[in-house]
């Protein structure tokens, strides 16, 4: 399955925005798009994650950490993507997530950080220097 699926799905869902349970879930889908992306570039490229919540906490690290100022600034958008994800899914007494514009919002964050993410990504040098600075990042922080 491809990543960009959990957006396409996101996207479907903001349509139903007379559904709290929709766009609760178009937010859930939208950072999974962008998480499940990030994530299979790092274990594809530099090494196995661990499973569960510390995977994802590892994935904004590095992303953050790798010297590349736009991916630095796709992790900031990832760890916002994730705050608003456990609050979807978690915290059912929150009403923001009856707005189908702020979901909409939401997901468009969503999907450009991931648009950013695939076109860096596609280049080979950037690939490398991403590679490289995560690579470095671990090695420096034993991580």
């Amino acid at each position: 399955m491809e990543p960009a699926a959990f957006l396409e799905l996101a996207k479907d869902l903001c349509k139903q925005s007379d559904s709290e349970a929709a766009l609760r879930s178009a937010v859930s889908r939208g950072y999974y798009g962008l998480f499940h992306s990030a994530s299979r570039f790092i274990e594809r490229n530099v090494h196995q994650l661990p499973k569960g919540a510390t995977a994802h906490a590892k994935v904004y690290q590095y992303l953050n950490n790798c010297g590349v100022p736009e991916i630095a600034e796709v992790a900031g958008n990832l760890n916002d993507l994730r705050e608003d994800r456990n609050d979807a899914d978690y915290d059912l007494e929150i009403d923001k997530f009856k707005d189908g514009n702020l979901v909409m919002l939401v997901y468009l964050k969503a999907q450009q950080a991931h648009e950013i993410f695939e076109a860096f990504c596609r280049n080979s040098k950037n690939r490398q220097k991403l590679v490289r600075g995560i690579s470095e990042y671990r090695k420096k922080t034993n991580n």
